[in-house]
């Protein structure tokens, strides 16, 4: 397939590795738009054994991370939101994407006769056949280091089908046992900044910062709630600037709420 510069509209004269999307962009637009579909995911932590945090995560066993929640600003500073000045490491964490869309894809399939799409399953089908027989046809010269079959018979060997498309999610952290005003004193709503989950996973990508927040109180000075929404500057994009940020997630079973 071939790319173009989202902001001058050039097509690229490279011819790049092709997945077709089956699903049309106005289906997207309006599944993302609904943001009365909503996918939550709740958590709780609290102080375990050194600097770790054991994480309680609804439905599932819990587990123990160094950090759960950081946010880091333009200037480079980063706030572990578990010991921030005023917070606490007894909070709820709750991970809300508004709006999603389950987008059909698949691999472009090569075609001999026009040397057009890269992609052939019967060559990788016949050699999982003939493994470890002296038969003609296709062959793996060494033995493939994972499980053949799908991912869904137990095996190694699979092709992303789907992806779940969503649009930024809100990010709400109410505190127990902490300070309230210590929390006001040291925190600047004014600062936008990105946030990442367990370490490792990024809740957006956006270099000037996706997220702007917001400080509540409780019904005291020792619990209160710190909300992170999507900067207008994300959410705004013209449409061939927006874009999708492929995170691949293993997982047994989900089920999508509506």
């Amino acid at each position: 397939m071939q790319t173009f510069d989202p902001v001058t509209g050039a097509v690229s004269t490279d011819v790049n590795v092709g997945w077709a999307v089956t699903t049309p962009l106005a289906s997207i637009s309006n599944d993302l738009q609904n943001t009365s579909r909503a996918i939550s995911i709740a958590m709780s932590t609290s102080s375990s054994s050194g600097d770790s945090l054991s994480v309680d995560l609804a439905g599932h066993a819990g587990f123990e991370v160094g950090e759960v929640l950081t946010f880091g600003v333009e200037a480079g500073a980063t706030y572990d939101m578990s010991k921030a000045s005023g917070t606490s490491t007894d909070c709820s964490v709750e991970i809300t994407y508004p709006g999603y869309s389950l987008v059909s894809m698949a691999p472009a399939a090569w075609q001999q006769g026009t040397s057009q799409g890269f992609f052939s399953a019967d060559p990788i089908a016949q050699a999982c056949a003939d493994e470890g027989q002296d038969v003609t046809g296709f062959t793996f010269l060494n033995t493939p280091p994972y499980a053949m079959g799908s991912v869904e018979d137990g095996g190694g060997f699979g092709l992303l089908t789907n992806l779940l498309v969503s649009n930024y999610p809100t990010v709400t952290i109410t505190y127990e046992h902490a300070a309230f005003s210590t929390c006001t004193q040291s925190w600047s709503e004014t600062v936008t900044g990105n946030l990442t989950l367990l370490g490792f996973i990024k809740l957006g990508s956006f270099t000037q910062g996706a997220y702007g927040s917001k400080v509540e109180a409780g019904s005291d000075d020792i619990s209160f709630t710190v909300t992170f929404t999507p900067s207008p500057a994300v959410t705004s994009l013209q449409p061939n600037l927006q874009a999708a940020v492929l995170q691949v997630v293993p997982v047994q079973g989900c089920h999508l709420p509506g």
